[in-house]
């Protein structure tokens, strides 16, 4: 089945204050990171704790150097897809000769031939997980900051944006088609509805 289905989402439920992102964005992030995990042959249960543990990550990463978490998600799923750079800004330091070696040392890999696409994210994770033990927690520790708080400002007002435009979607869509009707008679008629304009502007 779809690995999103082991996510529980109470786990997100409260994403606002505990992450500094709305429900959609981290939702969509463990998205994300969910299909590429399945992708690199992971088990849809493995795939969908190691996606929630990274979002975690990102928000405590963005807490720690005072950055978006947008920026660090986009750094994570950079260093899981193979790219090195964008995640030394947050004092991540992946190289090719550093995975492997810890691919070995794990026992993900017997030192010949290429490391398979689940045997590279591993030590690719496991690397991430221990440059960012400092960082680690520090999305709780500081959450009463000012940096902090206007996060949970940001992600409370963007969940309740989607929840009030939800609440009138089904207004929206019973207004819309007698909206787009009146366009179109006005467009049909529009010499009759110029004439009246001017009549009534005299």
């Amino acid at each position: 089945g779809d690995w999103s289905s082991d996510v529980c989402s109470s786990d997100l439920e409260n994403s606002a204050k505990a992450l500094g992102m709305s429900r959609t964005e981290a939702l969509a992030a463990t998205g994300q990171f969910g299909a590429m995990f399945t992708s690199m042959g992971y088990a849809t249960g493995a795939a969908a704790k190691m996606s929630t543990s990274l979002v975690q990550l990102a928000a405590d990463m963005a807490s720690f150097n005072n950055a978006s978490p947008a920026d660090t998600l986009a750094a994570l799923r950079s260093g899981l897809a193979g790219e090195s750079e964008p995640l030394r800004r947050f004092q991540v330091f992946l190289s090719q000769a550093r995975i492997e070696q810890v691919a070995l040392n794990q026992g993900l890999w017997d030192g010949r031939g290429n490391l398979d696409a689940a045997a590279k994210a591993a030590a690719t994770y496991a690397i991430i997980m221990d440059d960012t033990s400092l960082a680690q927690g520090d999305m709780a520790r500081t959450a009463n900051g000012v940096a902090n708080e206007q996060r949970f400002l940001a992600a409370s007002m963007k969940d309740a944006s989607a929840a009030v435009g939800t609440m009138f979607l089904p207004f929206v869509r019973a207004v819309l088609p007698v909206l787009t009707h009146l366009a179109d008679l006005v467009r049909e008629h529009s010499t009759l509805f110029a004439g009246f304009a001017i009549a009534v502007d005299r």
